[in-house]
């Protein structure tokens, strides 16, 4: 059926002035009728006059012509369901003792058909949004949930569209308010019915929220693995956190989490067996949570025997250097050479010991860390060559340095060489001595201090920061100013202060490629004073092996392979460093180097990396993934034709957090704006009632609105063109 006609809006004050003009006008038109009787062309221009006159009167009562259609198609109803991560939050009660994901809430209203009886009059159609995709590329930017682009786009692809039911938990991350949809429907008087999945408020839970392991590690190191639990109990809960891994249970601990907070902790993996491993930390359910299955999580980690090359230089045979000294050689992992460069005798000599600086890249590039004490230029310091080459070392092949300085202020002179831009602190130039103290000190740890790798003499976190307090302390530091910017700091000095604050004794950074350690005291070797080498050795190992992590990540012979950040992210630049050697151990000087990338749907792309230091045989190369998954960098080696893999693993940056509450109040509004009911999940069957209880046939209107039209506007402005030129042809004044 159709029907049409013609409404007016104009005000009572908009007609009396239409029909006061109208008056005027016809009294005009009279007048100049008279004036020019015997014209025929002023006669035609006062009847144009006349009709645009009434055209502009008709405009003013803002006409609009309506024509009415009853659709007589069946009407559709859409059900919009959310597929995002946040759905698989498990917080739906159930018949059974687990409670049920919204995820599954929703797929089983789906395959159970409640809406059989919209079938009868109607179509119901069935879409997910904000799906998570399968290989999806840079473009589809982060996983996340769009609410607001769902339904717009339904209201726009959809032909007799009904209503909408919406079962989402309402937790939008994407795109624009959800309102601004909501209201292109309320003018479509297209209603939208909401279902809120999930609950408003946390379940009694205990979840385990993120585990922090490397990639790799080597065997019989102390390998620290942090993690994570938030509790959402009433009460504070005792339990055990256990390391499962292919020996079974590598690891566990008892811990304490505080009733409705979040609780940091770690436990030390000390591996004996070699291989790529998968590992599993988790705790028991606890009587009062209603599911476990967020209570533990896996990961995989690569474990391998190597010997780590650390180079210790010093001037003077004091405290700091023989106890370091003892500590490197007793390590099973380390491979020490020690240079003592005394001002008045010849270097050192005997087991450990080299009776020079490595004089060429070549010599130099094996060591992994290099330590210097005491030592600067002058008297038989280090060379302008010798101090380049450390720089190199650490800067271009990812070496540590590790700078120890001590009381006769001979590192101030390293202050004006290239070495000034690795310090991660400023010292006081006017008093290289540093400053002895009559009371013994203590190392205060940070924030940072007191959950870093390098300072987790404990597993335990409160344990370690009483071992911390209870370590002998030092009588001697060194004359540091303040931190520089990009330096993290892990430790302070407990009383000395000035115009920056505490005073930073422990200090660290990246620098290029490789990483320096700053330890502005003498007194790290008295920490056996009652503990003998537990925390002094454990100290030093940890150093040398977070120092050299990244150049081990993957090597072959002749070719090592590095890549940076090391958990890299969709989109995110990621840069890809090689350092390759010849078969006598040097580096090679190539202008560039060829490699492939496999990406995780197994297509190849082949990179160029270009040159980026040939005295350190050093290659880079910027690449941005596209994908999520496990990349597979693969390179041979230009003379030995050696061959070497590498694999990465690219994650997607994603909006969506399991666990959270559902937003309910947004499923509301919406409901609320396009005049239709909101319900949880147990209302659900009341919302389809309401839905089959709507006209069946639903009345379109399309309404032209013709005071507002630009063709009827131009049309007006034509006539009074015309009228115009009329009267200056005719002569009419």
């Amino acid at each position: 059926m159709k029907d049409s006609y013609w409404t007016f809006n104009g005000s009572p004050t908009v007609i009396a002035l239409a029909l006061l003009a109208g008056a005027l006008g016809v009294g005009l038109i009279l007048i100049s009728r008279k004036r020019h009787a015997a014209s025929p062309t002023v006669k035609g221009l006062e009847w144009l006059r006349a009709v645009i006159m009434a055209l502009i009167l008709f405009t003013l009562l803002q006409p609009e012509f309506v024509r009415v259609m009853n659709v007589e198609e069946r009407p559709r109803v859409v059900i919009l369901h959310d597929a995002s991560a946040s759905m698989q939050t498990l917080d739906i009660d159930s018949a059974s003792a687990d409670p049920l994901s919204r995820e599954t809430w929703v797929r089983q209203q789906l395959d159970a058909e409640p809406w059989a009886v919209l079938n009868e009059s109607g179509q119901v159609v069935i879409h997910a949004f904000s799906t998570a995709p399968t290989n999806a590329s840079a473009d589809a930017g982060p996983n996340g949930t769009d609410i607001n682009e769902a339904l717009e786009n339904t209201l726009r692809d959809v032909q007799g569209l009904r209503a909408v039911i919406l079962m989402s938990d309402g937790d939008w991350n994407l795109g624009g308010s959800p309102l601004a949809a909501a209201t292109k429907y309320r003018v479509q008087d297209t209603p939208v019915y909401t279902v809120t999945t999930g609950r408003d408020s946390y379940l009694p839970d205990l979840v385990l929220e993120s585990v922090t392991a490397p990639t790799y590690g080597l065997l019989d190191e102390h390998i620290v693995i942090p993690f994570t639990v938030r509790s959402h109990l009433e009460n504070d809960v005792r339990t055990t956190v256990q390391l499962i891994g292919p020996a079974g249970t590598e690891a566990s601990k008892s811990i304490v989490i505080p009733a409705g907070r979040l609780h940091r902790d770690s436990l030390v993996l000390v591996p004996r067996e070699e291989g790529e491993f998968t590992f599993e930390i988790g705790f028991p359910r606890h009587p009062d949570e209603l599911s476990a299955a967020n209570n533990a999580r896996q990961f995989r980690m690569s474990l391998r025997r190597e010997v780590l090359k650390v180079l210790v230089v010093d001037s003077l045979p004091r405290w700091e250097y023989r106890y370091l000294r003892n500590a490197l050689v007793r390590d099973p992992g380390v491979d020490v050479s020690c240079l003592l460069l005394h001002p008045d005798m010849d270097p050192g000599w005997g087991p450990h010991y080299i009776r020079h600086f490595p004089s060429t890249v070549e010599e130099l590039s094996p060591y992994d860390v290099i330590v210097l004490g005491d030592v600067g230029r002058e008297g038989r310091g280090l060379s302008e060559k010798q101090i380049d080459m450390i720089r190199g070392l650490v800067e271009q092949q990812g070496s540590g340095l590790v700078l120890l300085p001590g009381p006769q202020g001979k590192q101030a002179s390293l202050l004006s060489t290239p070495l000034a831009d690795l310090y991660p602190v400023q010292l006081d130039t006017s008093r290289p001595r540093g400053q002895r103290v009559a009371f013994e000190s203590k190392l205060h740890l940070t924030q940072l201090g007191k959950g870093h790798l390098l300072t987790l003499l404990h597993p335990d976190a409160e344990t370690n920061g009483r071992i911390w307090e209870y370590l002998p302390g030092f009588y001697w530091s060194a004359p540091v100013v303040k931190s520089k910017p990009g330096s993290e700091t892990l430790a302070v000095h407990h009383a000395m202060r000035n115009e920056w604050g505490r005073v930073p004794l422990l200090v660290i950074r990246e620098f290029g490629n490789g990483k320096v350690l700053f330890l502005g005291t003498n007194g790290a070797w008295r920490w056996r004073r009652g503990f003998e080498d537990t925390y002094h050795y454990r100290f030093w190992s940890q150093v040398v092996r977070w120092m050299s992590h990244k150049r081990h990540l993957s090597q072959n012979q002749g070719i090592r392979l590095f890549h940076s950040p090391e958990a890299p992210r969709v989109g995110e630049t990621m840069d890809l460093h090689a350092t390759v050697f010849d078969r006598y151990g040097f580096p090679i000087s190539e202008n560039s180097l060829s490699a492939s990338i496999v990406a995780p749907d197994q297509k190849e792309e082949f990179i160029t990396l270009s040159s980026a230091d040939k005295e350190w045989g050093t290659y880079h190369v910027a690449y941005a993934p596209a994908q999520a998954g496990t990349y597979e960098l693969r390179m041979r080696h230009p003379e030995s034709d050696e061959r070497i893999s590498k694999e990465i693993d690219v994650f997607r940056p994603t909006l969506e957090r399991v666990g959270q509450p559902a937003q309910s109040a947004i499923m509301q509004e919406i409901a609320r704006v396009t005049g239709a009911e909101h319900s949880g999940p147990r209302g659900f069957q009341s919302i389809l009632d309401s839905i089959a209880a709507l006209p069946q046939d639903k009345i379109l209107e399309n309404r032209v609105r013709l005071w507002s039209n630009p063709a009827w506007g131009a049309l007006i402005m034509l006539l009074l063109c015309g009228y115009w030129i009329g009267r200056k042809i005719a002569g009419v004044i």
